[in-house]
């Protein structure tokens, strides 16, 4: 079976097409079209479906925090609600640092893992 097409850029197949003159040639217009120094700027848009969709998830990250919150607070015996708003300042600049290289979404890439038990705790 014949492969239809150009050979993709950069394949032995490119090679032996451009460079020895063997196939059809690699077009390379499209490359030449492109413009040569960065990108081109462009005003952001807002659409109402995409916000719709997104805000929820906002919501959600308050009452996790919240539930942390008050998990924290039982557990110490504290109210710790008072301290609310700096939990989710620090939870938004974690997450900004955490991710600022990354291409994972916030629960794939900051989620903890779990600890290997510990030989000890074997029964």
């Amino acid at each position: 079976m014949q492969r239809q097409g150009n050979p993709p850029p950069g394949s032995s197949a490119s090679l032996f097409a451009n460079g020895l003159g063997f196939g059809k040639p690699v077009d390379f217009a499209q490359l030449a079209a492109a413009p040569w120094f960065g990108p081109s700027f462009t005003t952001p848009t807002f659409q109402a479906d995409a916000i719709f969709l997104i805000a929820p998830v906002a919501v959600i990250l308050v009452a996790e925090n919240l539930g942390h919150i008050k998990a924290v607070g039982a557990m110490t015996g504290r109210s710790l609600v008072a301290y609310l708003g700096r939990t989710l300042f620090a939870d938004s600049l974690a997450t900004i640092v955490a991710h600022s290289n990354s291409v994972h979404s916030r629960s794939a890439g900051s989620a903890p893992q779990p600890l290997a038990p510990s030989s000890s705790l074997r029964s």
